[in-house]
């Protein structure tokens, strides 16, 4: 039976990194969202769609500023989680989202993983030892610090391959 590498705590980002993580997201939501407001502010004027600005300006209650927000925030996570397992807090950090065998997540569960992050309260998920949020439990997924992981990594295979070369010359010794 091939033993399988998996994600341990040593090697789990850092509450600090976990935190830079949230700061620098936050503001790279905002900038996103200023983004998606400007392409569709021009797609209405290069467009001339009445129709729109009328649709906008009826919303009184404010109900399409929140499904856009959240939608964009959702679309933020799910767009860069799902194609490089990072946010651009994570490239700052040099962190990256894993499943257990330290592999990239499925879409479902990334996906699974970004709404998790509208569970009431779950920021004090965070205030445990092991700075895994409930947006990372739930799904089973961890976020870890990729030096360490690279790091503990290539001891492991390193060693895997020590007992294997010691496997071959005791075999070729053995008549």
């Amino acid at each position: 039976m091939q033993e399988k590498f998996k994600v341990t705590t040593d090697v789990y980002a850092s509450q600090g990194q976990r935190l830079a993580n949230a700061f620098v997201d936050f503001f790279a939501y905002l900038l996103f969202a200023f983004i998606v407001g400007i392409l569709l502010g021009l797609s209405t004027y290069l467009f001339e769609s009445e129709t729109i600005i009328k649709y906008l300006n009826s919303d009184q209650d404010g109900v399409l500023d929140y499904v856009m927000s959240y939608g964009i925030y959702v679309l933020y996570y799910i767009i860069f989680e799902s194609t490089t397992q990072k946010t651009i807090g994570k490239y700052i950090s040099k962190t990256k989202v894993v499943d257990v065998f330290g592999n990239k997540p499925k879409l479902s569960t990334i996906i699974g993983r970004t709404f998790a992050r509208f569970i009431p309260f779950e920021a004090f998920s965070f205030l445990g030892s092991n700075a895994r949020g409930w947006h990372d439990s739930l799904p089973d997924l961890y976020v870890i610090d990729e030096e360490k992981w690279n790091n503990k990594k290539n001891m492991f295979h390193d060693f895997k391959e020590l007992g294997k070369n010691a496997n071959d010359i005791e075999q070729k010794i053995v008549f």
